[in-house]
């Protein structure tokens, strides 16, 4: 028995994802894409700010924070183009070397429209996600600077009362002396969690975000041991 339309057109699309990557793609279109291969510049919005769309080859989707664009493959060449699917389709399968079949089935486009929907919910999470990290990370910022500003504080004043000899100016450099075994540890937990926001792996960055349960066995083994960023590479915590 000879499989329907439907199965290979699903196939054929399968295989042309497969075969070209998001990058490959968004280069042939004119975008201009980062060295990692894990950023581009958005040809829909053109804005000023550069690389403000994320690819994500794993699961062969990129999103444009700025415009919230996003799709996959034949969405792309659909919104660059303003064709149809079964055209950008077609565009595709030039460019990879797969057909596949021209004529869209009722199923077809009821399943279209469901991954759309799909698409559509992945990007609106991607523009929450992103919205959270970055006032996290604003969040950790702050506590780092103000942290800093405090150490820097107590650090002038015991230094002043380093050389005085009152029972007061002793009792007020211990106190300072506390201040500071209170505020270095301190400073190396904010500094991890910002890392971790800033320029962990995305998986982990999630985590962060959505787990705060973790958030403090998470900075506890960056402090230890670092933490991964997006090349897999193994990076220590900010000084």
């Amino acid at each position: 028995m000879t499989a329907s339309p439907a199965i290979n057109r699903r196939d054929a699309i399968d295989q042309i994802k497969r075969t070209l990557p998001i990058r490959h793609v968004m280069r042939e279109l004119g975008w201009r894409t980062s060295r990692d291969a894990k950023r581009a510049d958005c040809g829909l919005c053109k804005c000023r700010s550069k690389k403000t769309v994320a690819i994500d080859e794993q699961r062969r989707l990129w999103h444009c924070h700025h415009c919230h664009a996003g799709g996959d493959a034949i969405t792309l060449v659909r919104l660059v183009h303003k064709c149809g699917f079964i055209d950008a389709l077609k565009s595709l399968g030039f460019s990879s070397g797969i057909s596949a079949p021209g004529r869209i089935t009722p199923q077809e486009r009821r399943r279209f429209g469901r991954e759309q929907a799909r698409y559509q919910r992945i990007g609106k999470a991607a523009v929450k996600l992103g919205a959270a990290e970055r006032g996290v990370r604003l969040w950790y910022r702050d506590l780092i600077h103000r942290c800093e500003r405090k150490q820097r504080d107590v650090s002038n004043r015991l230094a002043e009362l380093m050389n005085g000899t009152c029972e007061q100016q002793r009792g007020e450099a211990e106190a300072c002396w506390n201040w500071l075994t209170i505020l270095t540890p301190l400073l190396h937990e904010y500094l991890a969690g910002y890392s971790i926001i800033a320029f962990a792996c995305a998986d982990d960055r999630a985590q962060f975000i959505l787990r705060p349960a973790l958030r403090q066995a998470m900075i506890h083994r960056a402090v230890l041991e670092g933490f991964v960023d997006d090349h897999g590479k193994r990076r220590e915590v900010l000084e």
